[in-house]
């Protein structure tokens, strides 16, 4: 079952690591506790990485593989203005999303476990 689904069928949601309940709670509480922070994700025109990193140096963000990732309170926030700086300085993104924690990320965080791990044994 999806975390969509489960998020539709209940209002909470329990952690189970070896039979034994290691978190409850509401699904968005459980996500913003224990699931990591929001971010924003972008990626631009390979020969436009090094502009666009200059353009974010104000932003918190760490480089891998050649995506960015920013790290921010409320990416909702200042997704457009990212998006606007970028575009108005001719960085074209490929890509630029927000990534929110789900209730796998909790279960990882919580179990060290993925939830595949878990299906097979």
């Amino acid at each position: 079952m999806t975390c969509m689904r489960l998020m539709n069928l209940c209002d909470r949601v329990a952690i189970i690591d070896n039979g034994r309940i290691v978190a409850i709670d509401k699904p968005q509480a459980l996500k913003e506790k224990v699931g990591g922070k929001a971010s924003i994700l972008i990626r631009v025109k390979e020969n436009q990485t090094e502009k666009a990193l200059k353009l974010l140096k104000p932003y918190s963000y760490t480089f891998k593989d050649g995506d960015i990732q920013i790290f921010a309170v409320d990416p909702w926030k200042i997704m457009p203005e990212i998006s606007n700086m970028l575009l108005s300085n001719n960085v074209l993104a490929e890509k630029i999303e927000v990534l929110e924690p789900t209730l796998e990320d909790v279960f990882v965080r919580l179990t060290g476990r993925k939830l595949l791990e878990e299906e097979s044994k």
